[in-house]
């Protein structure tokens, strides 16, 4: 059986989701928890389900393209 690797928009999805997670999460401030979070940004732009969403964030990075050029080396 095969490994399923997911789409290319719901990996830009997963990217979005992470930034937009990582702009406004503040530990130990329950008005800007990960739940706080999805309650008033995520789920009313994505419709997606809090257990997605913690997947989403729990969901390792692909490896960077081989190809991309350096801009410091």
């Amino acid at each position: 059986m095969s490994k399923r690797h997911p789409h290319q928009s719901t990996i830009e999805r997963v990217k979005t989701i992470r930034a937009i997670t990582e702009k406004f999460y503040e530990r130990g401030n329950q008005a800007k928890c990960y739940s706080a979070i999805w309650r008033n940004i995520i789920y009313p732009r994505y419709k997606i389900s809090f257990r997605t969403y913690w997947s989403y964030l729990n969901t390792p990075s692909p490896p960077p393209d081989p190809r991309q050029l350096e801009l410091f080396p």
